[in-house]
């Protein structure tokens, strides 16, 4: 990103619609893909594969296969879940489905999830999920999210539940209690935006947020569903009631990104439709979500969505957007629309008059974990030092983790805020206790002072050792 360069990859496995997120010692893991042919012996039926990004080498690593093929799957802290089963308690949509597509075509049903070793890549067998079973047809990329309380949040569809994962079957956390339905159905290609907020002690109770969706399951269409957005409290005893708000225009295909200071950004997407389409002019969807918006959980609720910058450019399907260590936000994609340019989006914490902090050290000098150049690596329920200059005090120390982004779904995200003891120009700050929490990877560490941020420095946060590079034999460049 400094010198605006990109590089190309030669993938021999059809990689389109698959599932990324990130292993422990930061490798990049992606699972499934498309089952098309393109070229012979150079693009093929990438379903069933999984694969290695490693940022050290720059290389793609072929390193399992799955029991049965994954088309827009999901993963998170290391579960895959899948899409497309064959039977249905969801509401009736109002548009006939597509006739292309794995949503139409039965060959493709995998209501299964399968649990992937992270030091060796092994894979449990494929067993059934009946939430995925109970939302056919609208359940592909469902939503999954690591629980503090140890299960995971799951979102297929309208319908929510919290899970307890094991190679032997999944069962409902009872702790966690009822989840409420949502209005619309939301994940592809219905496709609303998703995360959870940020976590903070001492009780880390964890709330999620979706915003836009449609129930209208035809192009050129938008529900009255598509211009809300939904938070509710997942947390065990919780009241899981849904608190509503109205969008500034209905969304589609939005990405949300958590910035530094616990706002929402939102941008991306359409204002009628689907996701979906074969290619340049061909897309399900039309009028494109040009602006974007900030949601701030700390203003009365009914006040707390605003507008922000016009990008001018239409972003639809394969469009995406993430944080980057400055704390801006790149957007990038758009199928559709042929888009090949990015932009990065600038928030408002960084027009202030107020003067930025800056990250001097972290635990007193920046040093390598395993083979990934990273400024300091932690232990949970560790104390670490952070010096910092160009203030005198600090408001917020937090986490960002580093995400997969495809499709909307913004795999692992989350942000943790840290409990510490500050003095001028040092701040001595508690890690995150336990794996539920914070799943071990890189993070980004990002320092306040009157809700600016600092330049992000990466942390390594892992449960023992160091992070080492996990086995692989198959390059490609």
């Amino acid at each position: 990103m400094t010198d605006n360069t990109f590089r190309p990859f030669h993938i021999t496995e059809h990689p389109f619609c698959s599932a990324q997120t990130l292993l422990p010692n930061g490798q990049g893991i992606i699972v499934g893909g498309d089952p098309l042919n393109l070229i012979e012996g150079f693009l093929t039926n990438g379903l069933q594969t999984v694969r290695v990004f490693d940022p050290a080498t720059q290389t793609y690593q072929v390193v399992g296969e799955m029991e049965r093929g994954r088309w827009y799957p999901s993963e998170a802290g290391g579960w895959a879940a899948d899409e497309s089963p064959s039977t249905t308690s969801q509401p009736t949509v109002k548009c006939a489905p597509n006739t292309g597509g794995s949503i139409a075509d039965p060959s493709y049903d995998n209501p299964t999830y399968q649990i992937m070793s992270s030091t060796n890549y092994s894979l449990s067998p494929a067993l059934t999920l009946t939430i995925l079973l109970q939302s056919w047809p609208i359940n592909s990329y469902p939503f999954l999210a690591q629980l503090p309380q140890g299960s995971v949040l799951i979102i297929a569809g309208s319908l929510m539940d919290t899970l307890l994962f094991g190679v032997d079957g999944a069962s409902r956390d009872n702790s966690t209690g009822m989840l409420p339905t949502l209005p619309v159905p939301v994940n592809y290609p219905m496709s609303a935006a998703f995360t959870l907020m940020p976590l903070q002690g001492p009780d880390y109770n964890a709330s999620a947020f979706v915003a836009g969706g449609n129930d209208e399951y035809c192009a050129n269409a938008m529900s009255a569903g598509g211009s809300k957005s939904w938070l509710f409290d997942v947390s065990p005893g919780a009241d899981h009631s849904l608190i509503e708000e109205a969008l500034s225009f209905p969304r589609v295909m939005g990405e949300m990104t958590l910035l530094p200071d616990g706002r929402v950004f939102l941008c991306n997407g359409a204002q009628v439709g689907i996701a979906g389409g074969a290619g340049p002019n061909e897309d399900d969807a039309s009028n494109g979500a040009t602006i974007g918006e900030i949601y701030d959980p700390s203003k009365p609720v009914g006040q707390r969505w605003s507008q922000v910058a016009d990008s001018m450019i239409w972003r639809l399907y394969h469009s995406e957007a993430f944080l980057t260590s400055n704390a801006e936000v790149f957007v990038s994609g758009s199928e559709s629309t042929d888009e090949h340019r990015v932009q990065i989006y600038t928030p408002d914490y960084l027009y202030t008059s107020n003067p930025r902090p800056v990250i001097t050290a972290v635990n007193g000098s920046a040093q390598t974990a395993g083979v990934y150049d990273v400024d300091a690596q932690v232990g949970y329920s560790q104390n670490f030092t952070i010096g910092f200059s160009g203030v005198t005090t600090l408001d917020r120390v937090v986490f960002n983790r580093l995400v997969g982004s495809t499709h909307g779904v913004h795999a692992d995200q989350r942000q943790i805020v840290l409990d510490c003891s500050v003095t001028t120009g040092t701040a001595i700050c508690s890690s995150p206790p336990n794996n539920y929490i914070a799943p071990p990877g890189v993070y980004m560490l990002f320092v306040l002072n009157q809700g600016v941020p600092s330049r992000a420095k990466y942390i390594s946060l892992q449960l023992a050792g160091t992070m080492t590079k996990l086995p692989a034999t198959a390059t490609a460049g």
